[in-house]
């Protein structure tokens, strides 16, 4: 849907479009800092039990990328079109 939704204002040549770029990108770095920083463990690790799929990932597991990105990108189209 993001990657129409920025097609669709290239086409436009609606000025919206650098900011439909750069506030999802601004924020997942800004929340890759704060993962770092908080480094929270993930429930496999924390409850000692076996991971759902294989991973070798520690820590990293608050916030969620996925969750997040979803939201600032459906905020970000939002904010344009409520």
């Amino acid at each position: 849907m993001y990657p129409l939704y920025l097609f669709m204002l290239f086409e436009d040549k609606d000025p919206w479009l650098w900011r439909a770029i750069l506030v999802p990108a601004v924020s997942f770095v800004g929340l890759s800092i704060v993962r770092k920083i908080i480094n929270a463990p993930r429930p496999y690790e924390k409850f000692d039990m076996p991971p759902v799929l294989e991973k070798d990932t520690k820590g990293k597991s608050f916030p969620s990328r996925h969750v997040f990105s979803v939201f600032i990108i459906a905020m970000t189209i939002f904010y344009e079109h409520p």
